[in-house]
């Protein structure tokens, strides 16, 4: 019997991916709000709101959908048997300077892994870092320094901030495996990335050597205000369970060339 997967943020970068490789299952597309909660083998909530540059300033939004939502999700899937209930919170919750999207994720694990406990649910949270690869969003750095390079089109950048990149691939991988072990994911943790500080002038680096082609910069003095110098995540509990990343930060960088325009 097939199993039976529900997903919100189905249609993201990470989710379209996810729903690709559970071509043999059955799969729930949830949107934002889950109105009604279907009963299901697996839960993976990939919805999200607030980490993109035109989401920051809608703190009410960011609260509701990040906190609340997944509140009503648990109780909503604590009425039935559920093999595996995983949500995705974020690395940023490890920074030291917070927003009010690290903030409201944060919030997020620490009531869903109560809820967890007290509902005798499967729960396990998940930590990606940068997710990077085929799909992702127009507007981040990667995509961005790609069009620059094969269109010329012009960009600000700072090149010391450094970020620990994930492909989303890997992502994928991580999740089907945490969902399958149940038994041993319930109730932790678990950071995903690829363990390595890369510095945006070593990402520009990469992409115009695939390329070929020079970026058209405009190079800018100022960071985000919580943007890191040295930044890299600790993922050894993923290791311990057998996971590691397949695809190199170059590997994400030259699929994303290939699959560029389509």
């Amino acid at each position: 019997m097939k199993e039976k997967y529900l997903i919100t943020g189905s249609r993201g970068s990470i989710g379209s991916k996810l729903v690709e490789r559970l071509a043999e299952s059955i799969v729930i597309r949830g949107d934002r709000i889950c109105e009604f909660i279907p009963e299901v083998d697996h839960v993976v909530d990939l919805a999200a709101h607030g980490n993109t540059s035109g989401h920051k300033g809608d703190i009410y939004e960011i609260y509701r959908a990040n906190v609340m939502r997944p509140i009503s999700l648990l109780n909503g899937i604590a009425r039935f048997n559920c093999k595996s209930i995983v949500l995705t919170s974020s690395s940023s919750v490890l920074l030291e300077r917070h927003t009010p999207y690290s903030l409201s994720k944060k919030a997020m694990e620490d009531i869903a892994l109560k809820m967890g406990e007290e509902l005798k649910l499967p729960v396990t949270i998940i930590r990606p870092s940068t997710v990077t690869g085929p799909g992702e969003a127009p507007n981040r750095l990667i995509p961005k320094l790609i069009d620059s390079c094969l269109n010329g089109t012009e960009m600000p950048f700072v090149s010391e901030p450094t970020h620990d990149y994930v492909d989303v691939r890997d992502v994928v991988e991580a999740i089907l495996m945490l969902s399958l072990s149940p038994q041993t994911a319930s109730k932790r943790v678990f950071n995903l990335s690829g363990g390595k500080s890369v510095s945006n002038q070593e990402v520009l680096e990469i992409v115009e050597a695939v390329t070929g082609k020079k970026a058209n910069l405009k190079m800018v003095g100022q960071m985000r205000d919580y943007d890191n110098i040295h930044w890299v995540v600790d993922n050894s509990e993923m290791l311990k369970l057998g996971w590691e990343p397949k695809f190199t930060l170059k590997d994400s960088i030259k699929d994303m060339v290939d699959n560029y325009g389509k």
